[in-house]
């Protein structure tokens, strides 16, 4: 996923002054913050 996208890492994160991070994803693992889930739907 991350070689078509040409990055690194994504980070996902709260749309505030202060931004939260909530998640960071990369080629290996995803790292998640407490209270959250991260769910993979397979290709059909």
């Amino acid at each position: 996923m991350m070689d078509t996208l040409d990055a690194e890492r994504i980070i996902i994160e709260t749309d505030e002054e202060n931004p939260v991070t909530i998640c960071e994803i990369n080629n290996d693992e995803f790292i998640i913050s407490d209270g959250y889930r991260v769910r993979i739907k397979p290709k059909s």
